[in-house]
């Protein structure tokens, strides 16, 4: 493997570099990192190295060597219960084979290995796109190699994007519209605007829905449906989208701006030994770690001293004094996460 290294200066110039992406505003944008985490990431390949790594690697298994064989030795909780996660490995069965495999993000980069060992047969895609699926990806190969081994779910099309546009009765259109919550910190706003609805998830931009009925609407964006559903009296208090069954209409708080400068201040996790700075930018509420940048906090839609951000979300705590005194982090694989406040 000649073309690899993890990275301890991210000062360092790299040849051949792919630059790592986003979309914004329906443009690409830069994704910019600085950082140096050697192991869990900072490692910077090619295809071509990651393959002798791949097939040295199941060279390894087929001899017994313990280093590997106990990277596939399942992780076991307290109660005995398997978590299908190994040794920095996670396991499964997709198309009904097992795998072995291990996904990659971070800036705009998303990386997968997916290796079938029973079939001698890996995948790996790079890529330097945010919104690109490289675990999905990965899996659309598999079905294209393995052919009549790999066994396909028969999925259940969407078929409502055929069906005719209806012009909008604006009078009906008006009862969807509101905010609805789809999770914790994930909601959607449904707006009237002309003869059209517009949806937009928070974070997210306005995207038009096409009407199929008075309570069925396809959108392009989402490439899916979203149903409201009305009750006895023909009012709308939840919607239906995707996999979520019912998605229940909100009454956002009213957020007050002034009182964002109570929250900045240090937050140090003890656990971690790393700390979060809370401060405010140009109005707005900012957390900065020194490795990982600037994020903005936005303010949870229904619950107070809660804000989501790229990091995940950020809940403020208080003391029965009702003083600020740290918040709980939850994103990705962690939850409730510490951090208590220094200043």
């Amino acid at each position: 493997m000649t073309t690899s290294h993890f990275l301890d200066n991210h000062k360092m110039v790299i040849n051949n570099l792919a630059y790592s992406y986003y979309r914004a505003d329906n443009k690409f944008a830069k994704s910019s990192t600085g950082l140096t985490a050697y192991g869990s990431s900072s490692l910077f390949t090619t295809v071509e190295d990651l393959s002798k790594w791949v097939i040295n690697f199941d060279k390894q298994i087929a001899s017994k060597n313990p280093v590997y064989t106990r990277m596939l030795e399942d992780g076991v909780l307290n109660n005995g219960e398997k978590v299908g996660y190994g040794y920095g490995l996670g396991f499964g069965v997709e198309g009904e084979l097992k795998t072995v495999s291990h996904t990659g993000g971070w800036a705009g980069y998303r990386t997968v290995i997916m290796n079938f060992p029973e079939e001698k047969f890996s995948c790996i895609i790079l890529s330097n796109a945010a919104d690109f699926n490289s675990y999905g990806s990965s899996l659309d190969v598999a079905n294209l190699f393995l052919k009549e081994k790999f066994k396909t779910k028969n999925k259940t099309t969407d078929s409502l994007k055929d069906l005719p546009t209806l012009k909008l009765d604006t009078t009906v259109a008006k009862k969807a519209t509101g905010m609805y919550q789809l999770g914790e910190g994930w909601y959607v706003t449904i707006t009237l605007e002309g003869d059209h609805l517009m949806t937009q998830a928070n974070g997210e931009n306005k995207f038009q829905m096409k009407a199929k009925s008075d309570s069925v609407y396809w959108i392009d964006a989402y490439d899916a449906s979203m149903t409201f559903v009305k009750d006895k009296n023909g009012d709308v208090n939840s919607l239906r989208y995707r996999w979520i069954d019912s998605a229940k209409r909100v009454i956002p708080l009213q957020v007050d701006i002034a009182q964002f400068g109570n929250y900045t201040g240090i937050y140090y996790s003890e656990e971690l030994s790393t700390e979060y700075k809370v401060d405010l930018m140009d109005g707005k509420l900012m957390i900065h770690h020194m490795r990982l940048g600037d994020f903005e906090l936005q303010p949870d839609a229904i619950n107070a001293d809660q804000f989501t951000s790229q990091i995940g979300i950020v809940r403020f705590i208080k003391s029965d004094e009702n003083k600020l005194i740290g918040f709980r982090l939850s994103g990705g694989r962690v939850k409730n996460l510490r951090f208590d406040k220094k200043l």
